[in-house]
């Protein structure tokens, strides 16, 4: 394997193993406390010797840059060396066709701000020097306003015992999966996950088989975490909760509470529909959520309309993820990718 010195930033390494703890090792000394692992998945063993032998890891990390302002990214064209790609920058989804015209105010209402957000915008004492500015300058400068908003919210981490909440859809589970390739592959933690039962269903073949790929315990209830291994982290994983059910939250908290779970990360699919998101927050609210997190930014289209939500809410935001890869797990990555999906990188600088 070769040295450190010879990655590239920004590019994409295939690591093949035998066990998660050599795939611990490995990234920790090729890539160091900069690598952000991609993907995990199992592979036929194709030694000679394959057919009998256990299946291989295959395990996908890209050296971050020191300051990282793009995601990760799915172009993983295949060659026969160690790297697979390059990462992909992160361009903003809201057309460019809505900032080519129009005055400030139009421009925002196109790119997906709602109505309370222009308010409280044109409450600003800046707004007119806004008004007044070319059109790049006032979306930097305003940019910096939601950068000094941000900043405000609680960066609360996160406690040893977790619990994952979302609605049908949110893509609750995979994101957990996203969490914990992190913190087991990068941060060599130990983990065990547990699923809570509900009067929905809450499958865990999918979660099970990802907790063997990373060489970590799963349980069901009856659990008491007290009899496991002190040196673990748990998360949890909740059955889907519906936002119509105002009842359900409040029993989840009494669940919860009695697990002592501090840490309650509420995954929100940013694709969903304003007022059904504001719903499923204030449910969750009651049910003890202090994390956010959203999915599926892959498919959102006018993310100022995300906004509110993240400012608002009072929840500490954790990371976001696309339908099928991580983009960035730590607070800062979510502020950098929310403001270049927001602007166009042409016309606001990421800071």
């Amino acid at each position: 394997m070769m040295s450190n010195c010879l990655y590239e930033e920004g590019k994409t390494y295939r690591f093949i193993v035998s066990s998660a703890n050599e795939a611990i090792a490995l990234i920790r000394k090729e890539l160091g406390a900069r690598a952000h692992v991609v993907s995990v998945k199992q592979v036929p063993n194709r030694s000679f010797l394959g057919f009998f032998s256990a299946p291989k890891l295959e395990v996908l990390a890209v050296l971050m840059p020191e300051k990282t302002n793009g995601l990760v990214g799915e172009n993983t064209e295949r060659d026969d060396r160690i790297y697979i790609g390059e990462s992909v920058s992160c361009v903003g989804n809201t057309s460019a066709k809505c900032f080519s015209s129009g005055n400030l105010e139009d421009i925002l209402k196109r790119s997906g701000f709602s109505g309370s957000l222009l308010n409280e915008l044109k409450c600003q004492r800046d707004w007119s020097s806004w008004m007044s500015m070319d059109l790049g300058d006032a979306l930097k400068s305003i940019s910096n306003y939601w950068i000094h908003e941000f900043k405000k919210l609680p960066a609360l981490p996160l406690a040893r015992r977790v619990a994952f909440l979302g609605s049908p859809g949110s893509g609750k589970t995979t994101a957990l999966c996203h969490y914990l390739t992190q913190e087991v592959f990068v941060l060599g933690k130990k983990v065990g996950v547990v699923k809570l039962e509900g009067e929905v269903p809450n499958s865990s073949e999918s979660l099970s088989a990802f907790c063997d790929v990373i060489a970590s315990p799963l349980w069901r209830e009856p659990f008491n975490p007290d009899d496991a291994d002190p040196d673990v982290d748990f998360y949890f994983d909740m059955p889907p909760s519906s936002a119509l059910d105002s009842h359900l939250h409040v029993d989840w908290r009494h669940r919860l509470d009695e697990y002592s779970i501090e840490s309650r990360v509420l995954v929100l699919n940013a694709a969903y529909e304003v007022t059904v998101l504001n719903e499923i927050i204030k449910r969750s609210l009651e049910a003890g959520a202090t994390h956010l997190v959203f999915t599926h930014m892959d498919e959102v289209y006018d993310t100022g309309r995300l906004w509110p939500l993240v400012l608002r809410s009072g929840l500490s935001p954790l990371f976001l993820s696309n339908s099928r890869t991580i983009i960035g797990k730590h607070s800062e990555s979510f502020l950098n990718v929310l403001l270049s999906k927001t602007f166009p990188p042409s016309l606001v600088p990421v800071n």
